[in-house]
């Protein structure tokens, strides 16, 4: 995996990314942090033509897109480059069929919490 600044007209959020074609995300909760200090994680992303799409950070790109709005301009934006035929990052970002979205470590904290 390789670590690169991309700028925001090259990225494009991806078919793997398991909420790709859902209306737009809330981002009320996480723009004021991206305001405020940046993107703190790079976004997952891979090689697609001219281009680049995002597998993980769908949130964080559409807050990007809004300060880019508001702003005129944007930083290009830090994303960690996924290898060719790098299976494992892919099904990190899609959960199995049988698998919620919802990690499992998090459900097993929930479960301990719930008597």
């Amino acid at each position: 995996m390789e670590l690169a600044h991309i700028p925001l007209e090259q990225l494009k959020v991806s078919t793997l990314n398991m909420r790709h074609g859902r209306k737009s995300p809330d981002i009320t909760d996480i723009l004021p942090s991206i305001r405020a200090r940046g993107v703190q994680q790079p976004l997952l992303v891979r090689k697609n033509g001219k281009g680049y799409e995002i597998v993980a950070g769908r949130r964080r790109f559409f807050s990007l897109k809004q300060i880019a709005k508001e702003s005129g301009k944007i930083a290009p934006i830090p994303c960690a480059i996924m290898a060719a035929g790098d299976a494992a990052a892919q099904r990190k970002c899609r959960p199995s069929p049988r698998q919620s979205p919802l990690s499992s470590g998090l459900r097993l904290a929930f479960r301990r919490r719930i008597p």
